[in-house]
């Protein structure tokens, strides 16, 4: 009798630990999903890469992450000795 108590209250809070871990997943997902970008890239004649820009998937995106700020250009590789 005693087991079966025991075992139906670990059910229970097995239960309820397993609800909260896949709440806790999805606020997590969603947080991430609002940290994506979509990145647009410029090619010069050639084919290669001018400048890049970026912006955010989500209009929930905190605007502090700044993606439709930057202008992302290659490093040439430099010519001196």
């Amino acid at each position: 009798m005693v087991d079966h108590v025991l075992g139906a209250a670990r059910t229970d809070w097995l239960a309820a630990f397993q609800k909260a871990e896949a709440r806790a997943r999805e606020k997590t997902a969603e947080a991430v999903r609002k940290t994506y970008a979509f990145v647009s890239f410029a090619l010069d004649p050639e084919g290669k890469v001018e400048q890049a820009k970026m912006r955010a998937v989500s209009p929930a995106t905190d605007f502090s992450f700044d993606f439709q700020d930057l202008l992302l250009r290659p490093v040439r590789p430099s010519t001196a000795p």
